[in-house]
């Protein structure tokens, strides 16, 4: 087998979350960044403690690459929750493929 020396486009989706801590006296209201490598892309912000996004993002990505995914509250973008993966040469495989996998965030 011999890797691309070109990045692939590796797929991910932002579902949901469930069960986030509440802020103070606030109800969150966030939003989730993912970053693969060098390059982030952010969702739009929910304010709810079980937030659905159901957003999808492309990236370029290699085997290897680092994923950041952080749940952010606020206009401050006070992290919630974050979690830190990497691609994997299965998801790559043919091109274009989905993450999946659930990715469980640490608080």
């Amino acid at each position: 087998m011999e890797l691309s020396t070109s990045p692939e486009k590796i797929q991910i989706t932002v579902i949901k979350a469930e069960g986030l801590p509440q802020v103070g006296i606030r109800t969150p209201d966030c939003k989730v960044s993912i970053t693969v490598g060098s390059v982030s892309k952010v969702t739009k912000r929910v304010k709810d403690a079980n937030p659905v996004w159901e957003e999808a993002f492309l990236f370029a990505a290699d085997p290897g690459s680092t994923v950041t995914i952080q749940i952010l509250h606020g206009k401050h973008s006070e992290v919630v929750a974050e979690a830190v993966t990497s691609v994997k040469n299965e998801h790559l495989q043919g091109g274009t493929v989905a993450l999946d996998e659930n990715v469980p965030l640490k608080c």
